[in-house]
C-alpha cells in the first residue's frame, strides 16, 4: 500500500503487509495508520516516517474493516471468520470478541446477510438486546460487548415463527411450526419448560405483563393462556380460521387475537370469555394494544392498518399507503406513533394522531417477494427493529423522522459516530443489509482504484454464491454505471430484469445507463416507461425518462418528465438541469439559464457526471 502527499501527488512510503490491503485510514490527527489485510493483521503506522508501530494478531480469516475509537485507546475489525473484536491498543490484545452468525459476511456495499429466513425481532425491556427468530429452527439473542455476545437458543423440531422477551427481560418465549411454545433463559440461553397441546403450528407466543403467563395464536384455529407456574391452561375459541397473533392487553386483564377469518377478538383473559369482534374486509394479520389500552390497530391483508377504539370497537383510522400485505403493527411506547411491516419491502412510521405517513423504511430487498415480516420499537422508541425474508433485520433510527435512516454504522460506513453508537449498532450483531447511504470512507479518496475494485469484488462473491439473487446483480450495476462502466451496468442490469422481469429499479438503472453511455434507443426508453408502470410518480425514473428524451432530441416530451420529476421532488437538481438544457434547446435561454445555474448550487457533483458525458 502506498502513502502519497496529497498536495503534490508524490509517493511518500510504501506500507507492506503480507496480503491484499482490505482497509486503511488514518489517525492520530493524521500521524498514525491503520490498515487491515487478507493476512489477518492488523497493522498500525507512523505516517511520517512509515515505519510499523504494531501487529495485532488474533483473526482467522481476511480483516476487512477497523474503526478507532475517539479516545484512540480501542479498535473495532470485523473479519470473514465471522467475528468482531474490540482490541485494547496499549496492550495490543483482544479485549472482546463476538461470533457472528454462520453465514457470509459482506460488508460496504451488502453487510452481514444471513442465509435464512428471519421471522420476527424483538428488543429487551432497557437493554441494548434484541431476539430474532428464524427459519433455521433456532433463535438468536444479540448482546452488546459488554455483555456475553450471541446467545444461541437451540430445541425447536421447525421454523421458530416468533421470539420475546418477558417484561423483565430475564426470559424468552419462542413459537414455532413443531407445534410447540418454549420458555428459555435470556442470559443463558436454556430451556426452562415446553408448551405442549396445540394441534397445529404456533404463530406467536407473547408473556402476560407480570410475566407469570403466556399466551399463545395457532393453526388449530385457537389461542392458548398458559399458567406457568402450575401448567393451567385456558383455551380461547371462536375464530374460524387460523389464529395468528394473540397478546395481552397493557393491563394483563385481557387478550387481543388476530385471525384469516377477518376478524380480530377481544377476549377476558380471566374467564376465557369473547368481549368484543372486530370485523375487517379481509385476513387480519396482527393486533396490538396502545399502551394505555385505549386504542387497537390491526393489519390486514388488504393492504392497510386499522385504527379501533378498544371500549366501543369502532375504526377510527385505515392507514393506507402499503402495496401488498401488512404483516405487522404495533405503538411506540408513549403511543404516538404505529410502525407497521408489510409484504412490499417496507415498513412505515404513522402518526396516530393525524393518521399520516411520517416515514417509509426501505432498504430491505423488495425482489423475490421478501416480506418484512415484522417491526417494533424499542422501550425508549429511539430504534426500530425490522425482520424480513431477504435474510436480514435491521435495526433503525426512529428519532430521524421524516427520514427514518438505516444506522450508518450497519452499513459499515461508520462516519460521524462515536464508540457508543458503533458498540450500540453492533450490539445486534447482523444490521443492515444493502448499504447506499452514508458518507464514502476517506479511503475511497486516498486510493479510488482499490476501493472500486474491492466493491466490484464482493458483489463478484456474493453474485457467484447466489447467481439467482436478481437484486445482487442490480447493486453490482450500480456500482459499474458509478465508475464509469456503462456497457458492464447494462448487462448486470439486463441479468437483473431476466431474473425478476419486474425488478423497476434495475429498468430504471439500464435506461439511465444508456444515458450516460449517449446509446439511448426506443427500447432503453421502452425500460423507464415499464418502470413507471411498476413504479408511478416515481421522481427518479421520470429523470432518467427525461434524460432519454432529450438524448432523442425530443425537447418537449423531455420537458413533460423533468417537470413532473420536480413536482414530486422539487430540489432534484438533475430534473432542474434536464429541463434548463430542453428550455435552451426550444429557445427559452433565460428560464433554461436559471434552472441549469439552480441545479448546480443544489448538486454540483451531479452536474458535474452529466457534463462529463456530455449532456450540455
Amino acid at each position: 500500500m502506498e502513502l502519497w502527499d496529497a498536495s503534490t501527488g508524490q509517493a511518500i512510503s510504501s506500507l507492506r503487509h503480507d496480503g491484499t490491503v482490505t482497509d486503511a485510514y488514518f489517525v492520530h490527527n493524521g500521524t498514525g495508520i491503520i490498515t487491515v489485510s487478507d493476512d489477518k493483521c492488523l497493522r498500525l503506522w507512523d505516517s511520517v516516517s512509515g515505519a510499523l508501530v504494531a501487529i495485532l494478531r488474533g483473526h482467522d480469516d481476511v480483516i476487512l474493516q477497523a474503526r478507532m475509537s475517539p479516545d484512540e485507546t480501542r479498535v473495532i475489525t470485523t473479519s470473514k471468520d465471522k467475528t468482531i473484536r474490540l482490541w485494547d491498543v496499549s496492550t495490543g490484545t483482544s479485549a472482546r470478541i463476538m461470533q457472528l452468525w454462520d453465514a457470509p459476511i459482506r460488508t460496504r456495499d451488502s453487510i452481514l446477510i444471513d442465509s435464512q429466513q428471519s421471522y420476527s425481532a424483538a428488543f429487551s425491556p432497557g437493554e441494548p438486546r434484541a431476539v430474532v427468530s428464524t427459519s433455521g429452527k433456532t433463535a438468536q439473542i444479540w448482546s452488546s460487548f459488554g455483555g456475553e455476545g450471541t446467545v444461541v437458543l437451540s430445541g425447536h423440531e421447525s421454523s421458530v415463527l416468533s421470539a420475546r422477551f418477558s417484561p423483565d427481560g430475564t426470559r424468552i418465549v419462542t413459537a414455532s411450526a413443531d407445534n410447540s411454545a418454549r420458555v428459555w433463559d435470556a442470559r443463558t440461553g436454556r430451556q426452562i419448560s415446553q408448551l405442549n397441546g396445540h394441534e397445529g403450528v404456533i404463530w406467536m407466543a407473547n408473556f402476560s405483563p407480570d410475566g407469570s403467563k403466556v399466551v399463545t395464536a395457532s393453526d388449530d384455529l385457537t389461542a392458548r393462556i398458559w399458567d406457568l407456574a402450575t401448567g393451567q391452561t385456558t383455551t380461547l375459541r371462536g375464530h374460524e380460521h387460523q389464529v395468528l397473533t394473540a397478546k395481552y392487553s397493557p393491563d394483563g386483564t385481557k387478550i387481543l387475537t388476530a385471525s384469516m377469518d377477518k376478524a380480530a377478538r377481544i377476549w377476558d383473559a380471566k374467564t376465557g370469555a369473547t368481549i368484543r369482534i372486530l370485523h375487517g374486509k379481509d385476513a387480519m394479520l396482527d393486533a396490538s394494544f396502545s399502551p394505555d389500552g385505549s386504542l387497537i390497530a390491526t393489519s390486514s391483508s388488504d393492504r392497510a392498518a386499522q385504527v379501533w377504539r378498544a371500549d366501543s370497537g369502532e375504526m377510527i383510522a385505515v392507514l393506507r399507503g402499503h402495496e401488498d400485505d401488512v404483516t405487522s403493527v404495533s405503538f411506540s411506547p408513549s403511543g404516538d406513533r404505529i410502525v407497521s411491516a408489510s409484504a412490499d419491502g417496507t415498513a412505515r412510521i404513522w402518526d396516530v394522531g393525524t393518521h399520516s405517513t411520517l416515514a417509509v423504511l426501505r432498504g430491505h430487498a423488495i425482489q423475490g417477494r421478501h416480506t418484512v415480516t415484522n417491526a417494533s420499537f424499542s422501550s425508549d422508541a429511539s430504534l426500530i427493529v425490522t425482520s424480513s425474508h431477504d435474510g436480514t433485520t435491521r435495526i433503525w433510527d426512529a428519532q430521524k423522522i421524516p427520514k427514518g435512516s438505516l444506522f450508518a454504522v450497519a452499513c459499515n460506513w461508520l462516519p460521524n459516530h462515536d464508540l457508543a453508537d458503533i458498540e450500540k449498532a453492533f450490539s445486534f450483531a447482523k444490521l443492515g443489509a444493502i448499504c447506499n447511504e452514508g458518507q464514502p470512507l476517506p479511503t475511497a479518496k486516498i486510493y479510488p482504484r482499490i476501493e472500486r475494485d474491492e466493491r466490484l469484488r464482493k458483489f463478484d462473491d456474493a453474485i457467484a454464491a447466489s447467481p439467482g439473487d436478481a437484486y445482487l446483480f442490480s447493486l453490482r450495476a450500480d456500482v459499474e454505471s458509478d465508475i464509469g462502466d456503462f456497457d458492464g451496468a447494462m448487462a448486470d442490469y439486463s441479468q437483473a430484469i431476466k431474473l425478476d422481469p419486474k425488478a423497476y429499479n434495475a429498468l430504471n438503472g439500464r435506461c439511465f445507463a444508456a444515458v450516460l453511455a449517449d446509446k439511448v434507443t426506443q427500447k432503453t426508453l421502452s425500460d423507464c416507461d415499464e418502470s413507471l408502470r411498476l413504479r408511478p410518480k416515481d421522481a427518479a425514473i421520470l429523470d432518467s425518462r427525461g434524460f432519454s428524451n432529450l438524448r432523442l432530441g425530443r425537447f418537449s416530451e423531455a420537458m413533460s418528465d423533468f417537470e413532473a420529476a420536480i413536482s414530486i421532488k422539487r430540489d432534484l437538481a438533475s430534473s432542474l438541469y434536464g429541463r434548463g438544457i430542453a428550455r435552451l434547446a426550444v429557445g427559452n435561454s433565460v428560464a433554461g439559464a436559471d434552472d441549469i445555474n439552480l441545479a448546480k448550487r443544489l448538486d454540483p457533483k451531479a452536474i458535474e457526471t452529466l457534463l462529463s458525458v456530455g449532456i450540455k
